[in-house]
């Protein structure tokens, strides 16, 4: 389905029910296709949400309006249209970024996180969660190799 989002028009999915709410994000150039198995399973446990980020996909974006901010705002346009207050964001690469950015600026959300090779830029910390671990609740992570 398309909303408007901050201007753009952005095709946003979602699939399952439940008490929990699950928004992938997708990186950089990634549709919402990139979460479609992490979904599949999911989705028969919670609500499952996700969309083409601004520039990707079938959400079309004139190249000046695409900023980190941006892909921010746009999330919390997103989460606020569809009801969302409180979910577990799953951010892939560039989504794990804006997932941290999104939760740092809106403390006031009850947000978990579930970060597939994200972080913030220059902290040299990467997170790994697979779709299986995150599909039977086990979030657990790995920093830099530590354990």
């Amino acid at each position: 389905m398309f909303y408007d989002i901050n201007g753009i028009k952005m095709n946003v999915v979602s699939f399952g029910s439940g008490k929990e709410t699950f928004v992938g994000i997708g990186g950089f150039v990634a549709d919402w296709h990139v979460w479609t198995h992490v979904l599949e399973l999911l989705s028969t446990k919670m609500r499952c949400i996700s969309y083409d980020h601004r520039g990707s996909g079938e959400s079309i974006a004139l190249p000046e309006t695409i900023t980190k901010q941006a892909y921010v705002d746009d999330l919390i346009d997103i989460m606020d249209k569809l009801g969302v207050e409180q979910c577990i964001l799953g951010g892939e690469s560039f989504g794990g970024t804006v997932a941290i950015l999104a939760t740092l600026q809106h403390p006031e959300r009850k947000i978990n996180h579930a970060l597939i090779l994200g972080g913030l830029e220059g902290s040299g910390k990467d997170f790994l969660l697979t779709p299986l671990t995150m599909a039977m609740g086990v979030y657990s992570t790995t920093i830099d190799g530590d354990e």
